[in-house]
């Protein structure tokens, strides 16, 4: 029964296939709802005995959410040194820079330090030393986690992590390199190939900012790529405007006179983060519920109720919710994450007929992304696959997210199997 619910309380909030934004909109085809005939105070008592278990398994989580820089410029990329000792690492020789790969445990490294050094290379909460943890035990035991990191001349560029299984290996979140070594991706790359060894890969996933990785691919000795599915990430670039006003007076019309709408409908905000979010979980899932059936959509009510609870338990420091109350009754909800600049939007819901409560609800969270960060944030709406997309049925997904001004970012997932490729030099660490 422990295991269940760990299972069911570690499928954390990852935003899913069309995510729906903002708030007031659906996109997508959902899975048909199972019976709801089942005691939801029952349910709700395994949910938070699952997560009592999950804060004893993770006892040296922070209860209260880290602040963030309020300047993306803030953000230090520290000259981290390899590990001393006979680390085994592996060298290029062909390449042009010599690149080392040291494997390296999640429990060996402190949190803050590892998440630090993800949010200088613009990496996504996926990276998250908690995130990390928490996918671990979800995944346990059909697949282990492992990490890189990479060194050139014993200062650290980068890390990943991947989630090791019997018949595939896949990144969880994008190679973690420091800008201004992005030319070495390939380098990095093949190291980690050579350290695993010959087999099945996958890299890539929906809401990962960085270009197609398929050519690179492509020029590591012994990659072969078999398929490669192109996805488009829609997110608010805010540097393309020199100021918050500008910004907004280029949303849509209609974006604006319902957000004012919604101001003038004098709401109570309540914001919450870190673990305080657990208190707003079930409003959350009944606003979105109420969303997808006036949509005429199947909602997996109690699923995502469960999922929402354990992205809180895992990863609380980066997690947010917010809700916008008329008096006691919930109008409109948001639940995202903000990870260095980046907020992602994972889920939200409205009640009918809210007067533009929903999108005011959502020019807050966008102008609280521009005031994190002084105007350097991307703002994740979610992503679209243009070839299965129908926004007839999506309930106007392309049209809401243009309407604020989405960027479009193409990238891909790419499952490839590596075979061994050029052998590299194998020894230790050049600062032993």
């Amino acid at each position: 029964m422990v295991s269940s619910l760990l299972t069911t309380l570690a499928s954390f909030a990852t935003p899913g296939v069309n995510t729906p934004s903002p708030l007031s909109d659906v996109g997508g085809i959902v899975p048909k709802a199972p019976s709801l005939n089942i005691i939801l105070p029952t349910t709700l008592a395994s949910i938070l005995t699952a997560a009592f278990l999950l804060r004893a398994r993770f006892k040296d989580m922070p209860l209260l959410p880290q602040r963030l820089s309020s300047r993306a410029s803030e953000t230090h990329q520290p000259e981290l040194k390899m590990p001393a000792g006979r680390t085994n690492v592996y060298v290029f020789p062909h390449r042009t820079s010599v690149v080392e790969a040291a494997s390296v445990r999640l429990q060996d490294r402190q949190a803050g330090e590892w998440d630090a050094f993800a949010q200088s290379c613009g990496a996504s909460f996926r990276s998250a030393h908690n995130w990390l943890r928490g996918w671990s035990v979800k995944a346990w035991p059909h697949q282990k986690l492992q990490l890189f990191e990479f060194y050139v001349s014993g200062c650290k560029i980068g890390q990943c992590a991947i989630g090791v299984g019997r018949d595939e290996r896949t990144f969880l979140d994008g190679l973690a390199i420091r800008p201004d070594y992005h030319s070495l991706w390939a380098s990095c790359m093949e190291a980690v190939l050579c350290r695993l060894g010959p087999g099945k890969y996958r890299y890539g996933w929906h809401l990962n900012l960085e270009p197609s990785r398929e050519e690179d691919l492509r020029s590591i000795p012994g990659v072969a790529v078999e398929s490669v599915h192109p996805i488009t990430v829609h997110a608010v670039d805010f540097r393309r405007w020199r100021d918050w006003d500008e910004y907004w007076k280029s949303t849509s019309n209609n974006t604006r006179r319902n957000a004012k709408r919604g101001e003038q409908s004098g709401l109570r905000i309540v914001i919450r983060t870190g673990l305080g979010g657990l208190l707003q979980a079930g409003a959350i899932a009944r606003l979105r519920s109420v969303m997808y059936e006036r949509k005429g959509l199947k909602f997996q009510r109690l699923t995502a109720l469960a999922s929402y609870v354990g992205g809180h338990v895992i990863a609380p420091q980066y997690r947010l919710t917010v809700i916008a109350m008329d008096g006691r009754s919930p109008q409109a909800g948001f639940v995202g994450y903000e990870f260095g600049a980046h907020t992602y939007y994972v889920a939200g819901g409205s009640q009918s007929a809210n007067n533009g409560v929903a999108w005011y609800l959502q020019k807050l969270m966008l102008h609280r992304a521009w005031l994190r960060t002084q105007g350097q944030a991307k703002f994740i709406m979610g992503h679209v696959d243009y070839s299965t997309h129908d926004e007839a049925v999506g309930g106007g997904l392309l049209r809401s997210r243009r309407s604020v001004n989405v960027s479009e970012y193409e990238t891909s997932t790419v499952i490839f199997r590596y075979s061994g490729g050029i052998a590299p030099a194998v020894g230790t660490s050049l600062s032993s």
